[in-house]
């Protein structure tokens, strides 16, 4: 790709494949002069096409990050920070995908009018030393007299991508190789939300189908989950009445021979007791980690089973105390 390059020599590989040079001492006045000529230019080619200033001569341009900044005119308010780190693993792993949308400012710097998020991002790339402060970012330098209306442009008829569409993603991504904890870190999320991705995404292709229809709730799919094989999901759905599969009503019918490891039995006998004697259990993942409730003991029999030898064997020693 051909750009205009900001300051200084920049590297052909971008963000964050490798790292620019560092530009020279004194070239801040050279980078505004620079700014004000690229500008300056768009505005006579506008002139001479018959064009509204602005209208269709933006440019593309290499920016060093410290260059950027975050320009009043965009018209995005409320950013999720939560969601900032995420962003900023995803950029570190695959490089930045959108070009962020800038406006030249009189004092060598870049203002962004589009992708605030991105910013903050490879800000914070470079805060914890995984960026240089200085690396090129590809950006789109449009006229200032369309800031407002090139960000608003952006930001609108944006449509998020769907649940089940990135639940399949994940799942193609380990059947393609990955690990849980490579797509975890390329995503910037934990271990355990990709692993509750993929479980939901190896449910009976029905219930993804009906999901992305609108047809069947999230909690309803979680209920769902806890049944490894699809057919058997699929029966159990099919055998509940259309007017009581709730979430509840699903994990009541999933569970119903089972002993929550949080019950007085579970509790006496011991979850790692119960295990180590080969009995079967069933977690909802998308319980608590520490929740117990959402733990389910699938033997019943050998679980009653231990607590009578349990029993006896507390009994044994309190004969052996002396006790009749």
């Amino acid at each position: 790709m051909t750009a205009t390059t900001m300051e200084g020599t920049v590297s052909r590989k971008l963000n964050g494949a490798m790292a620019p040079k560092t530009a020279k001492a004194g070239k801040g006045l050279k980078a505004a002069a620079k700014a004000s000529e690229v500008t300056n230019g768009m505005a006579e080619d506008a002139a001479h096409t018959g064009l509204a200033p602005g209208e269709s001569t933006a440019q593309d341009v290499l920016v060093p990050l410290d260059k950027l900044v975050l320009s009043e005119a965009n018209v995005r308010r409320v950013f999720n920070e939560d969601g900032i780190r995420e962003l900023a693993a995803l950029i570190e792993s695959h490089g930045l995908l959108q070009r962020l949308a800038v406006v030249a400012q009189s004092d060598g710097h870049f203002a962004v009018i589009a992708g605030g998020r991105r910013l903050r991002a490879m800000q914070l790339l470079a805060t914890e030393g995984r960026w240089s402060a200085s690396q090129a970012v590809e950006c789109r330098l449009h006229d200032d007299a369309r800031s407002v209306e090139v960000s608003l442009a952006e930001n609108s008829g944006r449509e998020a991508m769907h649940p089940a569409d990135e639940m399949e993603a994940f799942r193609k991504l380990v059947e393609d190789g990955l690990t849980v904890a490579q797509v975890a870190g390329r995503f910037g999320v934990s271990t355990l939300t990709v692993e509750r991705r993929l479980k939901l995404a190896r449910l009976a292709p029905r219930f993804i189908d009906m999901y992305r229809a609108d047809e069947i709730e999230p909690d309803q799919l979680q209920a769902l989950a806890l049944i490894e094989n699809p057919a058997t999901q699929e029966a159990v759905w099919d055998g509940l009445s259309v007017y009581d599969r709730s979430a509840w009503r699903i994990k009541s019918a999933v569970t119903a021979e089972a002993c929550c490891a949080d019950s007085r039995l579970a509790r006496f006998v011991g979850l790692e007791a119960y295990e180590a004697e080969g009995g079967t259990v069933r977690r909802d993942l998308f319980a608590s980690t520490d929740d117990l409730s959402g733990i389910y003991l699938d033997n019943p029999e050998l679980l009653q089973a231990l607590a009578m030898g349990k029993l006896r064997g507390l009994a044994a020693a309190v004969k052996q105390e002396g006790w009749a």
